[in-house]
C-alpha cells in the first residue's frame, strides 16, 4: 500500500462498533454448492444486535433471511432446506426454509425456546436439545406467579449460570421434531441435562452427553448415552469415569467419536479435551491426540467473534474434523484413521467451520487487522467468499504487532505483542497499556480485536502476553498454576513488563494496566505487589477467593482450579487473594463491573472497591445494570459503548 493511500485512512474509533460486521457460524451444504453463513451488527438505534443468514451460491452472496434475530444455519443432508434459529418470537425457536424460495416455517412454540438443529439422515427429522421446566408447574402456580415474582426453591448446587441467570427450574432434555406433521416429541426427561444429541447414520437412534448421577450437581463427570430415536429408556454407552460429550458417528456408522478427558481417582480433572474414537460397543477406544501436545477446541480471546456450533468435531468420508488452538492461532485437523493432516494452515484464528460430504472446508477466519470472514478450502488454495467489512477496513488505519518472546517463569518461553500507536512517530515517547487475559486457559492470539485496535487509535501502546496459565501451548503450561494463582503468571506478567519498558519509544512513567474476570484478578494482584503501574481498570475481576468460592455459578466445582473451598481449607484460598494484600495497594483504580455478573459476582468488586476506599486510594466504581460477566465482548451496544469511554477518561486522568 502506497503512503497516500495510508495517509488517507483513519483511526478505529468508538462508532465503529456499529460499523463493524460479526461474522460467524458458516455451514457448507452436502454437496458444497453453498454456504451459509450468520451476518450480525450492533444496532444504535435499536440498542441490540441484528443478525440475519447470508447464503453464498456460484460466487455470489445474498442475504437469505430477514427475521434480525436469526442464527445456526444448517443445511439438511439432501440439500434442500435449511433449519436455524430465530428470536423473532423472544425466545429461540426452530424455523425451517425451502432452499428453492419460499416463506420461513415456525417449527417450534417451546416455552422456554429451542436449541441447535441436527438433522436426521432422511432429511424428515430433526433432533435438538431444549429447556423445560423442571419440576413443571400447574396452571394455577403459573397464574400466580405472573402476578408477582416466584419464590426461588433451591435444593441442587447448581442452580444458575453466568448469561443465563437461575436455571434451578429447568432441565435441559432432548426433543425431536418431525417435520410431515410438524409435531415435537419430548425424547427425555427426569431431573437431568442432556445435550449433544447426535444421529447414527441409519436414522434409528440418537446419541447425547449427560451425568444422570443423582449427584450431579456436586460430582464432575459425564457420559454418553443413547436412546431409540422414537423414545424409550436411555443405554449409557461410556463407562470410564470422565467427562465424555459431543459424540459423532463414522460415516458408515461402525465407530463413535467423542471429546472429554478421564476422571482418575485423586486427581482433579484438568480440562484438557482430548479425542476419543472407538468401535460402536466401546470396548476399543483411542485417543487419537495421544502422543501430542494437542488440546481440541478454540481458546482463543476475542471481543469480535461471531458464533459457531456447541461442538467442533465433525466426520465425512474424508475423515474426522476438529479445531485446536496452538501457538495463538485456530486452525482445524483433520484425522484420516492413519494419521493427523492439518485442513487449515497459518497464523489466524479459525472459529467456526463445516464439512461437506466431498472434504470442502467452509470456515471462518480472523487476524489481528481483519476481522472475521468466511473462506473455502478444498483442493487448492483457499479462498475468501464473504467481504461484509471489506468496504470499512477501505477506511481505517489498523496496527500490525510486534512479536517480543521471552523467558519467563521456570526459564520457559513466553511470547507476547506489542502494537504502536496509530500516528506513530519515531523519537517520541508513548503512554502504554498492559492487556491481561481472561480465563485463564484461554489466550491473546491471531484474531481481531476492535478494543485493542481502538486504545492504539487513542495513542497508546498496547502491550499483551499469554503468561503462564493460558491455553495453546500445552498441557503443562495450562496447568502450572493449578491452586497457585499469583505465582508463575504473576512473575510472566512482569517480565514482560520489563521488555515492553525497554522499548525505545515507551514511556515508563505512563504505564496502566487493564482485564477482565481472571485478567481483572491479575490487575488486583498487581495492585498489591507493585507500584510500576500509573492506574487500573479491573474488570469483572476476583479479589476474594474465599468469598467467590461459595457465591460464583462454579462454586461447586471452585476447588477444581483453586484448590480449596472456603469450608475446608480457606487459607489456601486467602493467600492466592487479592485482597489479603490490598494494605499494599496506592495505584488509581478503575472497577467496572456487571450487576448480573454469576461467574466472578459483583459482591467482588464491591470488596474490591470498599477496601480501596478505606486505604484511600484513587478508585471509582462502575456498576453496570442487567448485564452478565461477558458485556465486553456481548452486552447491550450502548453499554460496550459507554464501557470505553468511562476507560478512556480514567486513563486519560491519570497516565
Amino acid at each position: 500500500m502506497s503512503k497516500h493511500a495510508e495517509s488517507k485512512k483513519r483511526p478505529l474509533s468508538r462508532d465503529d462498533l456499529y460499523r463493524l460486521k460479526l461474522v460467524g457460524d458458516a455451514n457448507i451444504s452436502p454437496d458444497g454448492s453453498r454456504v451459509a453463513y450468520v451476518v450480525r451488527s450492533l444496532d444504535k438505534d435499536k440498542d441490540e444486535y441484528v443478525g440475519n443468514i447470508h447464503v453464498w451460491q456460484d460466487g455470489q452472496t445474498r442475504q437469505f433471511t430477514s427475521g434480525g434475530k436469526d442464527s445456526t444455519p444448517r443445511w439438511s443432508p439432501d440439500g434442500s432446506q435449511l433449519a436455524f434459529l430465530s428470536g423473532r418470537a423472544e425466545k429461540n425457536q426452530l424455523f425451517v426454509i425451502p432452499v428453492g424460495g419460499g416463506e420461513a416455517v415456525q417449527m417450534t412454540t417451546l416455552d422456554l425456546g429451542a436449541g441447535e438443529p441436527v438433522w436426521a439422515p432422511d432429511s424428515r427429522r430433526i433432533a435438538f436439545a431444549a429447556q423445560v421446566e423442571f419440576p413443571p408447574r400447574d396452571e394455577e402456580q403459573k397464574k400466580k406467579d405472573e402476578r408477582r415474582a416466584p419464590t426461588k426453591v433451591i435444593d441442587r448446587a447448581i442452580y444458575k449460570f453466568d448469561g443465563a441467570g437461575f436455571t434451578f427450574g429447568r432441565r435441559s432434555h432432548l426433543f425431536r421434531l418431525d417435520l410431515d406433521t410438524r409435531e415435537v416429541t419430548q425424547l427425555t426427561d427426569g431431573d437431568f441435562n442432556e445435550r449433544f444429541p447426535a444421529w447414527t447414520p441409519d436414522g434409528r437412534q440418537i446419541a447425547f452427553a449427560a451425568n444422570r448421577n443423582p449427584n450431579w450437581d456436586t460430582e464432575r463427570g459425564s457420559d454418553i448415552w443413547i436412546i431409540a430415536a422414537e423414545g424409550g429408556d436411555p443405554r449409557q454407552m461410556t463407562t470410564q469415569s470422565g467427562a465424555w460429550f459431543a459424540p459423532t458417528f463414522s460415516p458408515d456408522g461402525s465407530r463413535i467419536a467423542y471429546l472429554g478427558w478421564p476422571l482418575v481417582d485423586d486427581e482433579e480433572p484438568d480440562y484438557w479435551n482430548q479425542v476419543w474414537v472407538a468401535d460402536r460397543s466401546l470396548k476399543k477406544c483411542a485417543n487419537i491426540l495421544d502422543g501430542t501436545d494437542l488440546n481440541e477446541g478454540h481458546s482463543v480471546g476475542t471481543d469480535w467473534a461471531g458464533g459457531g456450533p456447541d461442538s467442533s468435531l465433525r466426520w465425512t468420508a474424508a475423515g474426522l474434523h476438529f479445531m485446536v488452538s496452538e501457538r495463538a492461532s485456530s486452525n482445524v485437523l483433520r484425522w484420516t484413521g492413519k494419521k493427523l493432516e492439518p485442513v487449515t494452515r497459518g497464523q489466524h484464528d479459525v472459529s467456526s467451520y463445516s464439512v461437506a460430504d466431498d472434504g470442502t472446508v467452509a470456515y471462518v477466519s480472523s487476524d489481528e487487522t481483519r476481522p472475521a470472514e468466511v473462506f473455502i478450502s478444498g483442493k487448492g488454495k483457499p479462498r475468501q467468499i464473504s467481504a461484509e467489512n471489506a468496504a470499512l477496513l477501505e477506511q481505517l488505519q489498523l496496527q500490525a504487532p510486534d512479536q517480543i518472546v521471552l523467558r519467563g517463569a521456570d526459564a520457559e518461553e513466553i511470547e507476547g505483542w506489542v502494537l504502536k500507536p496509530v500516528g506513530f512517530a519515531s523519537g517520541q515517547k508513548y503512554p502504554v497499556l498492559l492487556y491481561i487475559h481472561g480465563g485463564p486457559a484461554t489466550c491473546y492470539g491471531h484474531t481481531f480485536f476492535h478494543e485493542l485496535q481502538w486504545w492504539a487509535a487513542q495513542g497508546y501502546g498496547v502491550a499483551y502476553s499469554n503468561p503462564h496459565g493460558g491455553s495453546s501451548y500445552g498441557r503443562g503450561f495450562q496447568n502450572s498454576i493449578r491452586h497457585d494463582w499469583g505465582n508463575r503468571d504473576y512473575r510472566d506478567i512482569m517480565s514482560f513488563t520489563d521488555e515492553v519498558v525497554n522499548l525505545p519509544w515507551v514511556d515508563r512513567s505512563r504505564l496502566a494496566a487493564a482485564g477482565g474476570s481472571y485478567g481483572g484478578y491479575m490487575v488486583n494482584w498487581l495492585a498489591g505487589h507493585t507500584d510500576r503501574f500509573a492506574a487500573f481498570c479491573a474488570q469483572r475481576s476476583i479479589c476474594n477467593m474465599v468469598s467467590q468460592g461459595g457465591t460464583s455459578d462454579f462454586a461447586a466445582f471452585r476447588q477444581d482450579r483453586s484448590g480449596g473451598t472456603p469450608e475446608g481449607n480457606p487459607e489456601k484460598l486467602w493467600d492466592q487473594s487479592p485482597l489479603k494484600f490490598a494494605s499494599k495497594a496506592k495505584t488509581p483504580t478503575l472497577i467496572l463491573h456487571q450487576e448480573l455478573d454469576h461467574r466472578c459476582p459483583i459482591e467482588q468488586g464491591e470488596q474490591w472497591f470498599s477496601a480501596l476506599k478505606r486505604l484511600g486510594v484513587p478508585v471509582r466504581f462502575i456498576r453496570f445494570p442487567e448485564e452478565s460477566h461477558g458485556m465486553s465482548r456481548g452486552g447491550k451496544p450502548s453499554r460496550r459503548f459507554d464501557r470505553l469511554g468511562y476507560m478512556r477518561d480514567w486513563f486519560a486522568r491519570y497516565v
